[in-house]
């Protein structure tokens, strides 16, 4: 079934593999603000909450990764996170010290959109990625997804910071 979502009040088909609870959370390759090459695979082993964001410079993905960094600082546990947007890895570096970005690494799929696709969030009529949240374990297999449908919608994130921390636990 072909997964579509609202951005700005438009329709837009989502491209790649839509992603379960159970599924394993493929390798992707996306560039950090070093303009170097990273995978899911090589970052640290443990729990990691993924998001994705179209642009980090709109207001409701700048305030998702404000929220999930604010979410994580309250949860007093040493979480992995990233967000991956289509952003320039030089803006996403300057929104995170402009905004105290820290417990968050912002990661960009400009290139090549191989997390988009791998994860079922690219609008590629436009060559940008919807938002989305997943929770990974340190098996690397997802146990929470949550795609937002709407672009005016906030995530759970209270929930999924919730999973993550029971999954840190489970060692």
């Amino acid at each position: 079934m072909e997964k579509e979502v609202i951005f700005n009040g438009i329709s837009y088909k989502l491209s790649g593999t839509h992603k379960n609870a159970g599924d394993i959370a493929e390798d992707f390759e996306v560039i950090n603000s070093e303009m170097e090459t990273i995978k899911l695979y090589d970052m640290p082993k443990g729990v990691k909450i993924i998001s994705s964001c179209s642009s980090i410079n709109t207001p409701m993905c700048a305030m998702q990764n404000k929220r999930l960094n604010a979410e994580i600082y309250i949860s007093a546990e040493p979480l992995n996170a990233i967000t991956v947007s289509v952003d320039l890895p030089f803006t996403q570096a300057k929104f995170s010290f402009e905004e105290d970005v820290e417990y968050i690494n912002l990661f960009s799929d400009h290139i090549n959109l191989d997390f988009g696709m791998k994860y079922g969030v690219l609008m590629e009529q436009i060559r940008m990625l919807s938002r989305a949240l997943f929770v990974v374990d340190s098996k690397n297999i997802i146990r929470y997804v949550e795609y937002v449908y709407d672009n005016e919608k906030q995530f759970n994130y209270i929930k999924a910071v919730s999973v993550a921390k029971e999954l840190m636990k489970q060692k």
